[in-house]
């Protein structure tokens, strides 16, 4: 799947540097909301920006994810591209993410 570097810098730099880019991820939706809270647990958030996760809390590979406070709509950009292009891929799909343009 593609995260596109011009409509999510932030989110795009955030996946390169915490390694998610060029590895399989394993679509788990299930366990997706423990991973978030366990990840997200003492970082703080910060008025016009969310946590952004990296890789996402929808692959079994989030867990202990690098978190960040990046623009919120830079985040929901990419969090929509990723959700689109995942919305068919079964629990237990498995995927690479890459950047483009």
């Amino acid at each position: 799947m593609k995260v596109s570097r011009s409509a999510s810098p932030e989110s795009a730099r955030h996946l390169e540097e915490s390694g998610a880019t060029g590895r399989t991820l394993t679509v788990d939706r299930a366990g997706r909301d423990q991973r978030r809270r366990d990840n997200m647990r003492g970082t703080q958030t910060r008025s016009g920006t969310d946590r952004d996760e990296s890789p996402p809390a929808v692959f079994r590979e989030s867990q202990n994810a690098s978190v960040r406070n990046i623009p919120s709509s830079d985040n929901r950009s990419s969090g929509a591209q990723i959700g689109n292009q995942i919305r068919n891929v079964p629990d237990g799909g498995r995927c690479r993410i890459e950047i483009c343009d």
